[in-house]
């Protein structure tokens, strides 16, 4: 079983960032897509779980369900992915291995139907078929790719269609291409070498480390190419499996604010739905979120409102899909205001100003900050929740709320919570460098230089 847990984050921007990609967006309390696609595919009872996902998201993939992960340094879409983990698996466990991959990005309502048609989809995969998931449509989406099939035969994809054409398809029986592929190494290799030889031809190329259970992987120049294109488009192996499993791929504004109906949006009248504190007076077709700002909504109608930390998104229910649009490079300044996460817990910047910087940072239980020290700033803790142990020098300090504490450049230091609660405090930085770069790295528990 292998997940793909990348992504970009642009598409249901300002809950999602470059940073912060859909997988590991929290959709319940606790819960995110990545969570929830690792308890789907353990009902399953696979042999191994396999993650594949970049580097910079190794804080969010880590989970004792996992039995082994590879780490792309950058993505290359999912061709790279998928046939590089072909290969390591079919060196590992034999050609035969039957691999289902699944992305973590998706929300599956009937997990006994997924169940069933992926067990159907590993029996023909032994049969040297490529088999993927077809999602019987519900609507003509147009921000969907569809699969023309004749009675399970794939003969051809059809991506993104506009509504009317979607029409089409869906009377003629086309089905929505849930991006869900089962089948072994030894079919997947070899279709790769009659469609794309020159993708094979460029696996030998790639560059591995492998550290314990985590395979580091950078694909230098292997083309950014996703399986469809490469493989699955050309492919006469190809069968398609109908399925009715209230699937989503959230992959709009709309569907992730039709997910959180049935979590923590309250209906108003008039269509309108709010999360967070807000009110609406003659408005309609409103869906609003936010997590702190007060948001009043005056003789507006059918918008998306999202408020989240200081970025706001205002767009119409008609325009979602644009959302895609908004370049995050272009915006970079509002993303260093979005929450960071780290393997101890996160930290946000609240404010910040010549030679000053100020943190809201959470360490959570057993979590502990690098042993680290500074050349270019001084910094002031103020214990906000909680009672952790902070190191400065050789003195080790047993805190609680309401203490303050004061660490000059050059001096070593660390935070350590072994308490069961979440630490919190407030860090305030003065001096001429204030990026991460100024952290000096002694000792870490997380294997960080």
């Amino acid at each position: 079983m292998a997940i793909l847990a990348g992504g970009k984050g642009t598409r249901l921007w300002p809950f999602s960032n470059r940073y912060h990609p859909k997988p590991f967006i929290e959709v319940d309390n606790g819960i995110t897509l990545y969570s929830e696609t690792l308890e789907r595919i353990k009902s399953l009872n696979p042999d191994k779980i396999v993650c594949i996902s970049n580097e910079k998201y190794k804080n969010f993939t880590k989970s004792s369900l996992v039995d082994e992960y590879i780490f792309e340094k950058d993505g290359k879409n999912t061709a790279a992915a998928i046939l590089f983990t072909s290969t390591i698996l079919e060196r590992k466990f034999g050609a035969d291995t039957v691999v289902l991959f699944v992305p973590a990005d998706h929300w599956i309502k009937d997990k006994k139907e997924f169940n069933r048609t992926a067990l159907e989809a590993a029996n023909l995969a032994k049969k040297g078929n490529i088999i993927t998931l077809g999602i019987k449509p519900k609507y003509p989406e147009n921000g969907f790719g569809y699969i023309i099939h004749n009675n399970g035969k794939v003969s051809r994809f059809e991506e993104k269609p506009k509504v009317k054409r979607a029409e089409e398809l869906i009377k003629s029986g086309a089905l929505w291409n849930s991006g869900i592929f089962c089948m072994s190494c030894k079919t997947i290799n070899e279709e790769a070498s009659k469609h794309c030889f020159e993708l094979v031809q460029k696996k030998d190329q790639i560059q591995i480390e492998i550290r314990s259970n985590e395979i580091y992987v950078d694909y230098k120049d292997f083309p950014d190419i996703s399986i469809d294109k490469a493989i699955m488009e050309k492919s006469e192996r190809l069968l398609v499996i109908p399925a009715d499993m209230g699937w989503d791929d959230i992959g709009s504004l709309t569907s992730f604010f039709n997910l959180k109906k049935t979590k923590n949006l309250i209906s108003q009248e008039n269509g309108n739905e709010i999360e967070g504190k807000g009110i609406t007076i003659d408005c309609e077709n409103l869906s609003i979120s936010t997590n702190k700002n007060f948001i009043a909504a005056i003789g507006i109608s059918d918008q998306f409102i999202v408020s989240k930390d200081n970025t706001i998104l205002i767009v119409n229910k008609k325009n979602v899909q644009d959302v895609k649009k908004i370049k995050q490079e272009e915006i970079a300044d509002m993303l260093e205001f979005e929450k960071v996460y780290r393997p101890w817990g996160t930290y946000q910047i609240i404010e910040k100003g010549p030679n000053f910087l100020v943190k809201r940072i959470e360490v959570h239980p057993g979590g502990a900050l690098s042993l680290q020290l500074h050349n270019h700033r001084d910094e002031h803790w103020i214990i906000t929740k909680g009672s952790p142990l902070v190191v400065i020098g050789d003195k080790t300090i047993e805190t609680k709320e309401n203490q303050q504490l004061f660490i000059p450049k050059k001096i070593k230091h660390r935070m350590i919570n072994k308490t069961n609660e979440t630490v919190t405090f407030i860090e305030v930085q003065f001096g001429n460098v204030l990026e991460e770069s100024d952290i000096v790295r002694l000792e870490d528990n997380y294997g960080r230089n």
